[in-house]
């Protein structure tokens, strides 16, 4: 059970497990490196793909991404079999 002190709203999404190894970052799941620094620099660029934050206080940066080969938070996550 969820409780909240004030009104919330909640997003559960669910589905398959993905077929293939991927990556996150912050807001972002790809399948390579090159993705993964596409995506930053989309984000940075405040390409229209993520969409319009019509909120204060606006855009918020992005984490530096990860970018080298041997860091843990780079290595893809092997899919976990169906139950």
């Amino acid at each position: 059970m969820l409780s909240a002190a004030e009104p919330a709203r909640l997003l559960l999404l669910g589905g398959e497990p993905f077929g293939e190894p991927v990556l996150m970052w912050w807001n972002c799941v790809v399948r390579s490196r090159d993705e993964l620094g596409s995506a930053y620099r989309q984000w940075e660029s405040g390409h229209p793909r993520f969409g319009r934050l019509r909120s204060p206080p606006g855009p918020h940066p992005g984490p530096a991404a990860v970018l080298a080969a041997d860091h843990p938070a780079s290595v893809p996550a092997t899919p976990s079999a169906p139950p």
